[in-house]
């Protein structure tokens, strides 16, 4: 008989990529960079996040990442559009696989710019959402939400580890609208990987789930 295990994750609680065209993400995401790899310079961090920006803004036309990436073999162009997977990071311009890996448990690419749900961000998240928190201060941070998380963003700057360490607040939200859902089946031959994206939403006291996306072995 097939063995079942499923996982449902925030995923808000992530850094959403297709955020990256806006300064506070940009921001985060430099950060983070640095935290998960410190030997990274910040010179190549920075133009990372602006390949990144070029390729998920709309509109732009034969910019200078289009030239690079036509040299290539094969050659290819940036998409601009909003990434519909992570796994689109290996085709821009200073990705490795190797920093892919690293950076792939705190990143997801949702259909729209989100906010990030900080009861359920992991504390190298939360670290690079502020430019004075150190990891130690984040993981308190995370902890305490775990135990009481917050009902709403006013009592945010009551918290004295906020008050040292300002977040943006229009990065910031309570409330989430996108969950991963990633179920394993395993048999005595194989072990099928299902990833499944939701979005609920809340009208009129109503709530309504639709699935966006399903993905079969990789995100």
């Amino acid at each position: 008989m097939p063995l079942h295990t499923a996982t449902l994750t925030d995923a808000q609680g992530l850094l959403n990529i297709n955020d990256l065209s806006d300064t506070p993400y940009q921001q985060a995401f430099l950060r983070l960079l640095q935290n998960i790899n410190p030997t990274l310079h910040l010179n190549a961090n920075q133009d990372l996040v602006k390949a990144i920006a070029d390729w998920i803004t709309p509109g732009l036309k034969e910019t200078a990442y289009d030239v690079y990436y036509l040299k290539l073999n094969p050659p290819y162009r940036s998409a601009h559009r909003p990434m519909v997977s992570i796994s689109e990071l290996r085709l821009v311009k200073g990705m490795t696989p190797a920093l892919l890996n690293q950076l792939q448990p705190y990143l997801t690419a949702l259909p729209e710019k989100t906010q990030i749900n900080l009861n359920n961000a992991a504390d190298k998240i939360i670290m690079g959402l502020s430019p004075t928190m150190s990891i130690d201060t984040a993981r308190s941070l995370a902890l305490l939400l775990q135990k009481e998380p917050l009902a709403d963003l006013q009592k945010l700057s009551s918290l004295a580890i906020i008050k040292n360490n300002p977040i943006p607040p229009e990065t910031l939200t309570v409330l989430s609208n996108y969950f991963l859902l990633k179920t394993i089946v395993t048999t005595e031959t194989q072990q099928i990987m299902l990833y499944t994206l939701f979005n609920r939403t809340v009208k009129e006291g109503k709530s309504k789930t639709i699935i966006v996306w399903q993905s079969k072995g990789t995100l």
